[in-house]
């Protein structure tokens, strides 16, 4: 028999347990070590919400892009992500320390052999068009990520479920096919938003969830209207029912200006991600506050190895040699960032390694050139967008760094919706945002397996690689499972196909009237409990 743990703090706010398998120590330690016991510690403090929260009102977010995709199973944008957040709910909600919290599961258990997991349901919750939420939906909405003609970026995050179980109408069981130390957290990533199974073949068009927030209008490019869900399950500590205000809308604003301008003026109430380099302007608007966390996200460059010149390995390394990682931190982040060695996992991973930083060495990075046969230089077209903070910024530090090693550099900027459409996953050498994962899992399976569901970003196949990621989802042993993990980074920093020189903090900016906002690591935007002064 499985056991479970009371948290107290939910026990005096009345809710069920979260349940954890004390027979098994070292699987819960690994499981929680990856993300259920939280990766930050503290993060950057949100505003202190008022006592008597003021209801009412039109809260306004801006974003740099516009959502093209409503349906969660296929979306990937963070403006996307803000929108399917505030219209569904999912199993689990990773709170702002990366823990796993109740949302439509009460409480969970997992049986002995870390292979068998149940989830108990909240009973009562209902769909935007009236029915009631039950374990079919989940079963649904799992199965549509599993299926490969849904193409979902989610579908590997869940390989390992061999069968789905519905006991009872509040009850849902997931049969694995070995031990996943970090199952619980898959439920709470952005593709596994829960769908009503009758009414999802509209999802792209009219999206229907549990969530604080209905679909009002969409306006494509422009601006996404959505209405508070008056019969939303759930209420704050003081038994107010949620969400406070009445409508949440998504702006979006391109131009980094146009964008300081509108939350200095009190246009928009939120600014999804601040500039680093107009920071200091912001502090200096006393109508405009600042909040800042520390964060797993980071800028990259995308690089295909399977094509020249990036087939030979000297022309990746000397690439990689040719940058000054404090200086594109200056450059493109206002100073704002921590240097990274290529690899994928920020140092507020438990699962980091330390690999050092590579230093900047001209010399080194032009004889490897000559030896690969390119001496007399090599000329790359390098794509990106200028509707994500300092992307623009880093293209050019790293156009003018690595131009004495030999590297011919066009930069190609273009909007955010075309960069996505015609070239992520569909160009050699790119350069994009990442927000980084509450997992190790998460943050390495999907990308740098060959048979992971982001695998076209890289087209990496490492079968070392492979059988590492493959071994450690599933092993028990923490240590073990670290030392997996290590060897996988380790790999990744001396001959991925991926060049990280940074990670960087999240950085956000509100208006004064705005309480009650969290910031959360990962970039996602939880207005829930947001209110309008």
């Amino acid at each position: 028999m499985s056991k479970s743990r009371k948290d107290p703090k939910r026990a005096a706010a009345g809710e069920s347990p979260v349940h954890y398998p004390f027979s098994r120590r070292r699987f819960l330690e690994a499981g929680l070590a990856a993300g259920a016991a939280g990766l930050l510690g503290a993060p950057g403090a949100g505003l202190a919400q008022a006592p008597v929260p003021k209801r009412g009102g039109v809260l306004k977010l801006a974003v740099p892009s516009a959502a093209r995709r409503l349906d969660p199973a296929i979306h990937g944008a963070n403006e996307e992500f803000i929108i399917s957040q505030a219209i569904f709910n999912n199993l689990v909600r990773v709170d702002a320390k990366l823990n796993p919290q109740p949302e439509l599961a009460t409480d969970w258990k997992v049986s002995d052999d870390g292979k068998a997991w149940t989830f108990n349901l909240r009973r009562g919750v209902k769909f935007h068009h009236g029915r009631e939420f039950t374990s079919k939906d989940v079963e649904f909405t799992i199965n549509r990520l599993l299926n490969p003609q849904t193409a979902s970026m989610g579908r590997s995050l869940f390989g390992l479920v061999q069968g789905i179980e519905a006991p009872g109408p509040y009850a849902i069981k997931f049969n694995l096919s070995a031990p996943y130390a970090d199952f619980p957290m898959m439920f709470g990533a952005v593709y596994a938003r829960i769908l009503p199974f009758d009414a999802a073949a509209d999802v792209s068009k009219t999206p229907i969830g549990t969530g604080p927030f209905k679909m009002k209008e969409f306006v494509p490019a422009d601006h996404v209207t959505m209405v508070r869900h008056t019969e939303y399950w759930e209420k704050d500590a003081a038994g107010n029912q949620l969400p406070y205000v009445d409508e949440f809308r998504q702006v979006t604003i391109p131009e980094q200006a146009a964008q300081i301008a509108a939350l200095t003026s009190g246009f928009i109430h939120i600014l999804w991600e601040a500039p680093p380099t107009a920071v200091s302007t912001l502090k200096a608007d006393p109508n405009v506050r600042i909040l800042e966390t520390s964060s797993p996200g980071y800028h990259e460059i995308t690089i295909w190895q399977h094509q020249p010149p990036f087939s030979d390995p000297r022309v990746m390394t000397a690439l990689k040699i040719s940058l000054d990682r404090d200086q594109l931190i200056k450059g493109a982040l206002g100073g704002y960032g921590t240097p990274s060695n290529d690899n994928p996992i920020s140092s507020i991973s438990p699962f980091w390694v330390d690999t050092g930083i590579k230093k900047r060495d001209l010399a080194k990075a032009k004889q490897l050139m000559t030896d690969a046969g390119f001496g007399s230089g090599v000329d790359v077209e390098l794509i990106t967008t200028n509707e994500r903070a300092g992307l623009v910024e880093f293209a050019v530090g790293v156009k003018e760094m690595t131009a004495p090693a030999g590297f011919r550099i066009n930069i190609k900027t273009v909007p955010y919706d075309v960069y996505t459409a015609r070239y992520n996953r569909k160009h050699p050498f790119n350069m994009q945002n990442w927000n980084g994962r509450p997992t190790i899992d998460e943050s390495l399976y999907p990308y740098f397996h060959s048979k992971g569901s982001y695998k076209e970003l890289y087209n990496y196949n490492n079968p070392e690689v492979d059988k590492l990621l493959d071994d450690g989802r599933k092993e028990g042993d923490l240590a073990k499972r670290k030392e997996m993990y290590a060897r996988v980074q380790r790999i990744l920093v001396d001959s991925g196909p991926v060049v990280i020189p940074y990670h960087r903090p999240y950085i956000m900016g509100l208006n004064k009237q705005v309480q009650g906002y969290e910031i959360h690591p990962i970039r996602w935007a939880d207005v829930r409990k947001t209110w309008i002064s």
